[in-house]
């Protein structure tokens, strides 16, 4: 080989071309994956909305109405506590005459006074007439407007809106600036007549307003039973309707008006309640009755007969033992009556105050025991004529 010579170049062999696979396409995956995404987007637009839709119900609860259903569970309503009613149990004074309603304490005791209910939780604490001097609560039912509630009387005057029986008014208080007092009142008209109603003093502020909220006008409607233009107390303690004539004054300016007594004691063995009827001057030192009706009642579980003859043995024991003022009281008459279509004793007595010419009636019905009596001293025949129809109009409930 000639060492000049370049060498001989042998071919570039190609490398062999390696098959490498591809793989195919998985079109499940892709399928599974876009349904995922379709109902997760799904689910949060739906949840979006429902959150929408529970704010608006937050923000703006429809009111319907509540329907409860007995349930084996109790269940908690609300967290809200309702107060009872504060008034449950309380005595309900009726007016029939200017036709309103309103319930007072059970301990208290009311009158009539020459304008209209007095309350009181005694009866040292009434009205006395012609003075400055005035009830705990008082009702005043007027024809002419003289009882000034304005804020120009007042100092520390405060007044808030109220509504009374469906009568929009204002409940005011204040220190009146005449004596000194304060005053807590309401005003308003009805039926061409004024109300107003007021407590004197900070004692009885609570109490005012918890009668406050009880007062309401009632339909008036005339008894069949009665003469037209009288109507009925009912007594809740004695369980009884007593008549009352029109309310009207006679030339003396006395007039009919309800009294309540209570405890009340006859002669010591019959010991409860009473009510009264009496037709008088409004100034009680007067003394003056022209007419009067008084009913005592009380709880008994015995029989008239019984009744009776413990209490004849009563007074017969007083007066041998002659130690008290029952002992100078002799019962002289004692017979079998007929009253208000019931069997009745017919009683009369001497001694001490009482008139011989006077009968008392006692009776019994269901478990109360009554003893009625009346009197009429006045010269006037139409007083006299309404005391007896008074009398016979008693109704035992």
């Amino acid at each position: 080989m000639d060492p000049t010579q370049p060498p001989t170049q042998e071919p570039v062999q190609t490398p062999p071309e390696v098959f490498i696979p591809q793989p195919k396409p998985n079109y499940l995956k892709t399928i599974i994956f876009s349904v995922l995404i379709i109902i997760t987007l799904g689910l949060i637009a739906y949840l979006f909305f429902q959150n929408q839709k529970l704010r608006k119900q937050v923000l703006n609860p429809p009111v319907s109405p509540t329907i409860q259903s007995s349930s084996p569970t109790p269940k908690t309503v609300s967290s809200i506590s309702i107060p009872s009613d504060q008034t449950e149990g309380w005595k309900t004074y009726k007016n029939t005459s200017d036709a309103f309603s309103l319930k007072y304490p059970s301990s208290w005791i009311y009158r009539e006074g020459s304008e209209g209910p007095e309350f009181a939780p005694s009866d040292k604490l009434f009205s006395i007439p012609y003075t400055e001097v005035f009830s705990p609560i008082s009702v005043f039912i007027k024809t002419t407007d003289n009882f000034d509630l304005s804020n120009t009387s007042f100092n520390q005057y405060e007044e808030k809106p109220i509504t009374i029986s469906e009568i929009n008014t204002n409940r005011i208080t204040g220190i009146n600036k005449g004596t000194n007092t304060r005053i807590t009142g309401v005003k308003f008209t009805h039926n061409g007549k004024i109300f107003i109603i007021v407590t004197f003093g900070n004692n009885y502020i609570q109490t005012f307003d918890q009668i406050l909220s009880t007062f309401k006008f009632v339909n008036n409607t005339q008894d069949s039973n009665l003469p037209i233009g009288w109507i009925y107390y009912k007594d809740s303690v004695c369980n009884l309707n007593l008549p009352i004539p029109p309310k009207k004054t006679d030339s003396d300016n006395r007039t009919w008006q309800i009294e309540n007594h209570a405890p009340y004691d006859f002669l010591s063995f019959f010991k409860g309640n009473a009510v009264s009827i009496i037709h008088r001057n409004p100034e009680e030192a007067s003394g003056f009755v022209s007419g009067m009706i008084l009913i005592a009642c009380g709880q008994s579980s015995d029989s008239l007969t019984k009744l009776n003859s413990d209490f004849h043995s009563y007074l017969t024991l007083q007066t041998q033992q002659n130690t008290i003022p029952e002992a100078l009281i002799e019962l002289t008459s004692n017979n079998d009556v007929n009253m208000w279509g019931k069997t009745a004793k017919e009683m009369a007595f001497t001694g001490g105050m009482f008139d011989p010419k006077q009968k008392y009636y006692l009776i019994v019905k269901s478990d109360k025991w009554y003893i009625v009596t009346k009197k009429s001293d006045s010269s006037n025949s139409n007083i006299n004529q309404q005391t007896n129809q008074i009398f016979n109009l008693i109704s035992f409930n």
